[in-house]
């Protein structure tokens, strides 16, 4: 039963998603808790992990999500789930777009999508930043209600924002470096 849970959300997840991977972490992160599949620390480790392998981060963060939940076969149905209406949708867009590429419905649908993807990324994003800095429980100057604020968390963010951004640093290297920072500043 578990298996046709997990395809089911991850079916459902790759099909009503628009805007790639990063569009679609907000939903997962919503179906896992909503489902007590995980809490929110867990995701964020989900990610963390995600982020440091190869590959698509939605993608492995599908397989870290259905492995943590079921073993080696839930990862491979929530992998599978995830990408199977991505894969059918552009096999049918594809062939649909060779011949309505130039008309003009075709460019006001882009018009239209394309913030919309922008929006949905960056609440993604202020999500995660929210739940890095100030996560429960943490060390660091109490704020909001016993929520603390973790001032390692908000250095190790600005400095590889700084590099990757002002400075067109390798994402990789910035990436791992600010993760080494991470494991030296938080044991």
């Amino acid at each position: 039963m578990i298996y046709l849970q997990l395809a089911y959300v991850f079916f459902k997840i790759g099909l009503f998603t628009i805007g790639g991977g990063m569009a679609m972490l907000p939903l997962i992160h919503e179906e896992m808790t909503a489902r007590e599949w995980m809490t929110n620390d867990e995701f964020l480790d989900v990610l963390a992990i995600s982020e440091m392998t190869p590959g698509p981060m939605v993608v492995n963060a599908a397989t870290f999500v259905g492995y943590r939940i079921s073993g080696i076969p839930g990862s491979l149905v929530a992998t599978l789930s995830l990408i199977l209406p991505s894969l059918l949708i552009v096999c049918l867009i594809g062939a649909l777009w060779q011949r309505h590429r130039n008309d003009k419905v075709s460019l006001r649908i882009l018009s239209i999508v394309r913030p919309v993807i922008a929006g949905m990324v960056l609440a993604a994003a202020t999500k995660l930043l929210i739940a890095s800095v100030f996560p429960l429980g943490g060390r660091g100057i109490e704020f909001l209600a016993g929520h603390t604020f973790d001032w390692r968390s908000v250095a190790i963010f600005v400095t590889v924002f700084i590099a990757t951004w002002r400075f067109r640093a390798n994402p990789l290297i910035a990436l791992a470096c600010g993760g080494a920072v991470g494991i030296v500043l938080m044991g």
